[in-house]
C-alpha cells in the first residue's frame, strides 16, 4: 500500500511539507495564514477550507484526491507527488534567499563605504589645505570645499550599493512572477 494512503490529511500533509522543505511558518506564509493553523491542520485539530486545499494541492503537485483523502486515482489529471520537483524549488527558494543576503550585504557596504570615503575625503582635503596655506603664506584659513581626490573609491562603493540595489530588485521581480 502507499504511504500517502495510509496517512491522516495531518500525516500527510507533514510528509509533503517536510519533503518540500518548508517550515511551518513558510508554508503559512506562503498559503497566507497563521503558523498556528498549519500545526492545527497537521495535528488534526482542524481542516483547512477548499480554497486553501486547492492552493496545497498545486503547491505540492498532488491531486485533491490523494491530499484530502489519500486516495491512487488513474483518472485525467491524477498525479503523484513530485518530491524531486519539491526538493528543487526549495532549493531554488534558498538561492534567492542568499542572494537576497548578499544583495543587501552588498547595498549596505556600499552606503557604509561612501560615507567613510565621503568623511575622510573631506577630512584630507581640509587637512592638505590648511598645511598648504600655513606653508606658503603662514596662516591658518578654512579650506574650500571638498575636491576629487577620491572620486574612485567613491564611484566603486556607489557602483557596489547599485549593484545591491538591482540584485535585490531583480529578485523581487523574480519573486513576484511566481
Amino acid at each position: 500500500m502507499d504511504t500517502m494512503t495510509e496517512q491522516t490529511f495531518g500525516r500527510r500533509l507533514q510528509t509533503l511539507r517536510a519533503a518540500a522543505g518548508f517550515s511551518q511558518e513558510q508554508l503559512a506564509e506562503r498559503l497566507d495564514v497563521a503558523r498556528q493553523t498549519i500545526s492545527k491542520w497537521e495535528l488534526g485539530i482542524s481542516t483547512p477550507e477548499l480554497s486553501k486545499l486547492v492552493e496545497l494541492s498545486e503547491l505540492f503537485g498532488v491531486s485533491l484526491d490523494q491530499l484530502a483523502r489519500g486516495k491512487d486515482w488513474d483518472g485525467p489529471g491524477s498525479q503523484t507527488p513530485d518530491l524531486e520537483r519539491l526538493a528543487r524549488q526549495n532549493r531554488r527558494g534558498q538561492r534567492r534567499t542568499a542572494l537576497t543576503v548578499v544583495g543587501s550585504l552588498c547595498l549596505l557596504l556600499g552606503g557604509v563605504l561612501v560615507a567613510i570615503l565621503r568623511a575622510l575625503e573631506t577630512w584630507f582635503l581640509e587637512l592638505q589645505y590648511l598645511l598648504y596655506r600655513y606653508m606658503t603664506v603662514g596662516e591658518y584659513v578654512p579650506a574650500p570645499a571638498a575636491g576629487e581626490v577620491l572620486r574612485l573609491p567613491l564611484a566603486l562603493s556607489a557602483g557596489l550599493a547599485f549593484i545591491g540595489c538591482l540584485l535585490l530588485a531583480w529578485l523581487l521581480w523574480r519573486r513576484k512572477r511566481e
